[in-house]
């Protein structure tokens, strides 16, 4: 029997019950994390390894140009900074992971809670995009779709929601 993960699995904990305590001070942003660290915790995420080793390579490729642009590279930036191949890579699989369950959890829970990007959100970010390049909308709406922005900016609509849920949840 084959016991590799094909696709992703995720048992979601009760995030609407969840015992977190805030200080008075902190930002929404820092709230947002408490939170989230909680859910992660708290659910049971499995990600396929292919997809965990496929985003550390995308990210160790960013990374590799930046510091390459510097004149440089990943093996001597590295050693430079005190920190060995195999614990970059063991930092970089933990980051990796958790960013795809985040990732996860935020797409669940926007299913769950009907908050997704609605077609008036998009138009409203894809209008305010417009105005800003000084074009049209429907010139803009071509531009993204073309360049597979338009995802990129519902994602990110979706995000924003589901953050502003969680937030207003515990708060």
């Amino acid at each position: 029997m084959n016991n590799k993960i094909i696709e992703e699995k995720i048992l979601l904990a009760d995030y609407k019950n969840l015992f977190i305590k805030f200080d008075s001070e902190l930002s929404n942003e820092e709230k947002y994390k408490l939170i989230i660290d909680e859910i992660i915790s708290q659910s049971k995420v499995e990600i396929p390894e292919s997809k965990v080793v496929k985003e550390m390579e995308n990210t160790q490729k960013d990374i590799g140009d930046v510091i390459k642009y510097h004149g440089t590279n990943i093996v001597d930036y590295l050693s430079d900074q005190g920190v060995s191949l195999t614990e970059y890579k063991d930092f970089l699989r933990e980051k990796t992971t958790r960013k795809l369950s985040e990732e996860l959890i935020l797409e669940k829970i926007a299913k769950q809670e009907n908050l997704l990007a609605n077609d008036s959100e998009v138009d409203k970010a894809v209008q305010e995009l417009a105005q800003k390049e000084k074009i049209d909308k429907e010139s803009s709406y071509e531009i993204l779709k073309i360049s597979n922005q338009l995802e990129v900016i519902k994602r990110a609509i979706t995000i924003n929601k589901v953050k502003t849920y969680l937030i207003d949840l515990y708060v």
